[in-house]
């Protein structure tokens, strides 16, 4: 593994409980400029597909949360290498892969705060992966940047590859079957009760109101051990040819 450091970001179980499949696809399939530009024509987007690839319950969905994983795209998350030109090679085989052609996907940290809220829906998001036995999938897009492109000067005959890194092939939470309307999605070893170190006012009133809603029994969804899921790249890395698009044809 090339990079910064190999330090994962998810520790799966040597033995997952179930194990999601993902595949790496490009639309379009090659990435189309205008003649004499950089700049591309149409949005291009890395396409994460995802499969149920074994679980004990194959007639139940799973769902997962995005935070940190190939599902949530690029921002502050090492899941994919940057996009690094292949052909031409550069003429110093020995040149280091971060000071090789290539284009970012890197576009920011994100800004994390403590959340008040004790439901993981108000500030997570979540991906629901059909079940094996429907034998389906599911596609996510993220779209790389304009800029980005045109700051590599990317030039037509030129192949770039995408591929994701091993880092973080897991999640902070899933459980078996779709989200249910009106069920909270609670912490895996329940909620954290935070009334003992909460900072201010607000994190006091948020509190308070997590441990009242306890109390009336509403419903929380657990959810099941992050360990127990692992995702795994299917298809490798993925290559794409930098193409002229006559302009008659946008």
């Amino acid at each position: 593994m090339t990079g910064r450091g190999s330090g994962k970001i998810f520790h799966p179980s040597p033995n997952p409980t179930v194990k999601i499949g993902l595949t790496v696809s490009l639309s379009p399939p090659n990435l189309p400029i205008f003649p004499l530009t950089s700049h591309p024509s149409e949005p291009f987007h890395i396409v994460i597909t995802a499969r149920i690839l074994s679980t004990p319950h194959p007639s139940l969905p799973i769902t997962l949360c995005t935070h940190r994983n190939p599902f949530e795209g690029f921002s502050g998350s090492p899941t994919f290498k940057d996009i690094y030109r292949v052909y031409p090679a550069p003429t110093d085989l020995t040149t280091p892969m971060y000071e090789r052609k290539k284009i970012s996907l890197f576009f920011g940290w994100p800004h994390y705060v403590t959340p008040l809220s004790d439901d993981l829906k108000d500030f997570m998001d979540f991906v629901t992966i059909p079940s094996l036995d429907s034998g389906q999938s599911v596609s996510v897009q993220h779209e790389v940047r304009r800029s980005n492109i045109e700051k590599a000067e990317v030039s037509a005959g030129e192949v770039y590859e995408v591929h994701m890194t091993e880092k973080c092939m897991g999640t902070t939470w899933w459980q078996y079957g779709a989200l249910e309307e009106g069920v909270r999605i609670g912490y895996h070893k329940g909620d954290i009760d935070r009334e003992g170190w909460a900072r201010d006012e607000e994190e006091e009133r948020a509190c308070r109101e997590a441990r009242e809603r306890r109390e009336r029994g509403e419903r929380v969804a657990r959810g099941e051990e992050p360990e127990g899921l692992e995702l795994v790249d299917e298809g490798g890395a993925v290559r794409f040819e930098v193409v002229e698009l006559d302009a008659r044809q946008s």
